[in-house]
């Protein structure tokens, strides 16, 4: 607490002032209450006064430093999520602004700003509702108080207003805005829920819908001014109700063969690829490869080139010159002349991805044939041509608003159903995700406390001729058998065990040669009592220049404790399992469903941004599938016990299991196996599919081993792209990665269980290299190859 110019609370606040997210422990000899209560005050973490066993002391340090570090990991997580969450309401493209259940003004975004003129630091935090005037004529009650308030007739207020579910949406008019000429607005607004379905706010969104307004009122007076023509019309009258007819069915036809098509490949229907600015590919979909009849392997890094017709290649080159850092994305409709002859009409939609020096480094189209609907256009033009050219321009504006405006506010409607449903999903899965970590911490809690008591645990040792007699005791193995040492030195100590244990203290003792002098072994043992009690004892057989034992010596310690603990934490983990499973299927579950929603309502949506903000909530649901998939994978680490394994036979199961066929396996990997995790099959999967993933056109991999002055070194390594040197540091890193950054992360968390470490030494575009090193004593020869030593790779011996 006191130091040599500053004591520890002046210290903590210094550390508050220019270091507000370092965690802080004031661990001190000081144990008065004021101070306590100052240091808390003051932003520290914890307080922890020292004295007491200086183990249990530094064990509470241990576990507060820990928790301290994860609460601010979880804090900045989750002021990023936040973040993430505003800029996504900051940019929608309707004013939109929140309210808290105290009716504070929570949510103010750009357009809002943009709407009355007022910022967001004016408003958020308060009540002051005189910046909605140009939405009200008095102060609330608007849509977002209805809510709020839960008013049962807000139709009063707003005679057009529409309900649905739980939302409002309604429309008025302002007229003294625009300098007198007035304003009409769409209003839309709908509550907000916590994580128990509680009301804790509202949100509304405010559209200026004066255009379509105006719009559609001149569409009226150019309908009126129509009628009067209405004679001179009747002529074409029988042809124009043929055609109308005729298009009628058309788009029935169209619209059941959407339907059709929708429903067959609702997972994706758009060809989509990757390429660089020199044409070459570097990412194909499956429906691309189909349409354009490619084989995916062969393609990747090699320019496609298709055929356009002279105009439209002149516009396609247009159309990517346009592209700049502000403007990266933009779409485009075109001709293709296939293969066989056959002009096609395709639409992309085109994403340039730049570099920091604003160059552009790769091209992103997403695509489809659009074929049908460019001769379904042209045959309604035909159809309209043959009509007076007044009437056609007013009817065609006047029908293609309508539908615009109904598609967009349709789409508008599903887009925050969807956003809301995302939200909760998010909010579940983290609070999922905290009751999995607390658990995990109370375990591992657990299994420290235990660990501190096993290890202080006095052994017992003992020393006996092969004909069973004592010849060494010491006071704790005295003490635990009740054994005088003066006696029963010379004489056979006889202890009852149950016949099955027996059986294996026969076969463990006979196992003991030369070669293997050393082993261990849990048995059970019948103590005086009838009590039955778990030991551990690892025995040396101790041999003459014959190879004959002469005696052996035992070191052994009491394990009930330890056997109950593996038992109970055994049955926890199964519990844990259990829930976290359940929990996986439910979540996976609605998120399906969500992704099948967005898939859906992305077929419908015309509008780029719309469709963008779409893919970007279906990408984020796939990453989220991906990292839950990742949990099932990680709760299965350490959970079964290391084991001695073939290397030959784990890669050739993981090889027949998931058909890598370009895969080549060193033959002398037969003769050596390693102790490690039961999910080492798992290394070798995520490497192979790293490398067939990420590393181009990769056609071999290749996996052997030899011994080194360290150990033995496994390598893996491919003729693909290769790691770049900036990248090979990082890439072991939780997140890291072009996927879901978490396959490698998951070959080193499994390796290192049994001191096994992994590291990449490939040369940069010249195919990626990754060197498992097993430590001396966490592998050994097998078979034959204990006497063919010299055979084998350098160095030749162990």
């Amino acid at each position: 607490y006191p130091m040599a110019e500053i004591d520890g609370i002046q210290f903590l606040r210094y550390v508050r002032e220019n270091f507000k997210d370092l965690p802080f422990i004031l661990f001190t000899g000081r144990g008065r209450e004021e101070i306590v209560i100052e240091a808390l005050n003051s932003g520290a973490d914890f307080y922890l006064q020292k004295g007491g066993e200086l183990k249990s002391q530094f064990a509470e340090l241990d576990y507060k430093i820990r928790t301290a570090i994860d609460r601010r990991r979880v804090r900045n997580e989750l002021t990023t999520s936040r973040k993430q969450l505003s800029d996504l309401i900051n940019f929608l493209p309707d004013a939109t602004f929140a309210l808290d259940q105290n009716g504070q003004i929570i949510v103010w975004n750009q357009m809002m700003e943009k709407l009355t003129g007022v910022p967001p630091d004016k408003v958020i935090g308060t009540s002051d509702f005189s910046v909605l005037q140009p939405l009200y004529d008095e102060r609330l009650p608007g849509l977002a108080d209805c809510i709020l308030n839960a008013e049962e007739t807000p139709e009063k207020k707003f005679p057009n207003l529409k309900r649905n579910g739980d939302k409002l949406v309604a429309e008025m008019y302002r007229p003294q805005l625009r300098d007198g000429k007035g304003s009409h607005f769409w209003l839309a607004a709908s509550p907000i829920y916590d994580a128990a379905g509680t009301v804790v706010g509202a949100i509304e969104s405010v559209r200026d819908i004066t255009q379509r307004k105006e719009t559609e009122e001149n569409l009226k007076r150019a309908h009126d001014e129509l009628n009067a023509a209405y004679e001179q019309l009747t002529a074409t009258e029988e042809e124009l109700r043929q055609n109308y007819d005729e298009l009628e069915k058309s788009q029935k036809q169209l619209a059941l063969s959407e339907e059709r098509y929708r429903d067959v490949v609702e997972d994706q229907t758009e060809f989509i690829c990757r390429f660089s600015p020199e044409g070459k590919l570097t990412f194909v979909n499956n429906a691309y490869c189909r349409y354009f009849n490619l084989d995916r392997d062969s393609c990747i890094g090699k320019p496609h080139t298709v055929v356009l017709p002279p105009e439209d290649a002149a516009l396609m080159r247009e159309h990517l010159a346009k592209f700049t850092p502000e403007h990266p994305v933009m779409t485009i409709d075109h001709r293709i002349i296939m293969p066989f002859g056959e002009v096609r009409w395709q639409r992309w939609s085109d994403r340039a991805i730049f570099d920091e020096n604003g160059r552009i480094i790769e091209y992103q189209s997403v695509g489809r044939d659009n074929t049908r609907e460019k001769v379904a256009e042209q045959q309604l033009k035909i159809a309209y041509d043959e009509l007076n050219v007044t009437y056609e321009q007013l009817t065609a504006t006047e029908e293609e608003l309508r539908q615009n405006y109904d598609e967009l506010g349709k789409s508008q409607e599903e887009l925050h159903s969807a956003y809301e449903q995302l939200t909760a999903t998010e909010e579940e899965l983290r609070q999922n995700y905290d009751e999995l970590e607390k658990s995990q911490k109370q375990l591992a809690l657990s299994e420290e406390r235990y660990r501190d008591v096993v290890e202080d645990q006095t052994e017992f040792i003992c020393r006996f001729s092969p004909e069973g007699k004592l010849t060494f005791v010491n006071h704790a193995y005295c003490q635990y058998f009740n054994l005088d040492r003066d006696t029963c030195i010379g004489k056979p100590h006889t202890v009852v065990l149950p016949p099955e244990d027996a059986a294996m203290m026969q076969e463990h003792l006979v196992k003991l040669t030369p070669d293997h002098p050393v082993t261990a072994i849990d048995h059970r043992i019948i103590m005086p009592n009838g009590e039955v009690r778990w030991q551990h004892w690892s025995d040396r057989a101790i041999f003459d220049k014959e190879g004959k034992v002469v005696e052996y010596q035992s070191v052994g310690r009491d394990i009930t404790n330890r056997k109950n603990m593996e038992h109970a934490l055994q049955e926890s983990n199964k519990k844990l399992n259990l829930l976290s499973n359940i929990t996986r299927h439910d979540i996976l579950n609605k998120l399906t469903a969500l992704q099948g929603a967005l898939g859906l309502l992305e077929l419908d949506v015309g509008n780029p941004e719309h469709q963008r903000q779409i893919k970007r909530a279906i990408r984020a649901g796939e990453v989220i599938r991906s990292q839950i998939s990742f949990t099932q994978l990680y709760q299965d680490i350490g959970v079964q016990k290391p084991r001695w394994q073939n290397l030959h036979t784990a890669v050739t199961t993981v090889c027949m299991d998931d058909g890598f066929t370009t895969v080549t396996i060193d033959r002398r990997l037969e003769n050596f196996e390693i102790f490690a995790d039961p999910l080492l099959r798992t290394v070798f999967l995520n490497l192979f599919e790293n490398a067939v993933m990420h590393g181009g056109n990769v056609t071999r991999i290749h996996v052997s081993g030899s011994e080194t002055p360290e150990g033995f070194a496994i390598v893996v390594e491919d003729n693909g792209n290769g790691i770049s040197p900036e990248d090979k540091e990082k890439i072991f890193q939780k997140g890291i990665g072009k996927h879901t950054g978490l396959g490698l992360f998951l070959v080193l968390e499994v390796l290192m269980i049994t001191g096994l470490s992994i590291k990449e030494t490939g040369e940069f575009r010249q195919g990626a290299r990754f060197e498992i090193l097993v430590p001396k004593g966490k592998y050994r020869l097998v078979g034959s190859a204990m006497e063919n030593r010299g055979s084998l790779s350098d160095p030749p011996t162990l």
